[in-house]
């Protein structure tokens, strides 16, 4: 069982019960590309709020680290993600 302890690590039990970190590096200018969303997970933890609405997918992330990151923000944060319909494809 995983125990988010960190943005940047989380631990667990290896078969002998040694504490395990795993860590992942926070993706390049991920703090200012998602500053808005980030501060929207802020607020919405500050007003007790359980559920975090998206327009679209991409607003957590153009690529699997970004999203990654925004999805361990949301977990720390103790929030639900609802996310709306994608974007058309062009």
């Amino acid at each position: 069982m995983y125990r988010l302890t960190s943005f940047a690590a989380r631990r667990r039990e290896n078969s002998k019960g040694k504490r395990m970190t795993l860590t992942r590096k926070m993706p390049d200018n991920y703090e200012r590309k998602f500053a808005d969303f980030i501060a929207m997970c802020a607020k919405a933890k500050a007003d007790h709020a359980d559920v975090v609405l998206v327009a679209y997918p991409g607003a957590i992330g153009d690529n699997y680290e970004e999203m990654m990151e925004s999805l361990s923000r949301l977990a720390e944060a103790e929030l639900t993600l609802s996310i709306g319909k994608p974007l058309p494809a062009k």
